[in-house]
């Protein structure tokens, strides 16, 4: 079965008056796949404080718990999580070119020079075996009165259907809103996709 390697791309959109903090990809940093948790990588960065953890255990359909919202998608809790505890299963729609789940603000009116940190975990629900599926793990950065911004980092789910970790870091600027989100093109248009174990941290 074909495996295809992990692809890292950074994407700054900004609106043409408001230029945007520089923010850095975690190129393929090791995740510690066999740990059963998903933070030892931001542990080994010092001094770091929790904004969101989330593994979907303790919540119920419909929707994937409070604040999480579908994006060209439909999203309910599966018990395919990665731990063998529960998921939050994305699905496409009929007409669509991308599928995704984004979170409610988690940072409003934010103090400038903070780096936050945002790790997920990610799988195919059918394995193709013709390739895998583009993901991309997103900030969301919105100013007063400008266009939102986004740092993205992007990965391949693999054509065997593991569980890939994407990780994606930037630092804030002073009056920003920033969320985050998982979005993915699928091989077709009502694939689905499994997120779990979503940390976001800040240091």
């Amino acid at each position: 079965m074909t495996k295809r390697a992990l692809l890292v791309r950074v994407f700054f959109a900004t609106a043409a008056t408001s230029a945007i903090a520089c923010g850095t990809v975690i190129a393929n940093e090791p995740a510690n796949a066999d740990a059963g948790t998903i933070d030892a990588g931001f542990e080994a960065r010092g001094d770091s404080s929790e904004v969101l953890r989330e593994n979907f255990d303790k919540e119920v359909s419909p929707g994937c718990g409070f604040g999480w919202r579908g994006q060209g998608s439909t999203i309910d809790i599966s018990d395919a999580g990665r731990d063998g505890g529960r998921a939050c299963r994305v699905c496409g729609i009929e007409g669509g070119t991308y599928l995704g789940v984004a979170s409610g603000p988690l940072v409003v009116d934010a103090v400038p020079g903070i780096t936050y940190f945002f790790e997920t975990w990610v799988r195919d629900e059918t394995p193709n075996p013709e390739g895998g599926t583009s993901v991309y793990a997103l900030f969301f950065i919105e100013r007063p009165n400008a266009q939102p911004a986004k740092i993205e980092q992007d990965a391949e789910i693999r054509a065997d259907g593991t569980w890939v970790p994407i990780q994606v870091t930037m630092k804030s600027e002073a009056r920003t809103t920033i969320s985050v989100a998982v979005t993915a093109k699928p091989a077709s248009e009502t694939d689905c996709i499994y997120v779990d174990d979503v940390i976001v941290t800040k240091k």
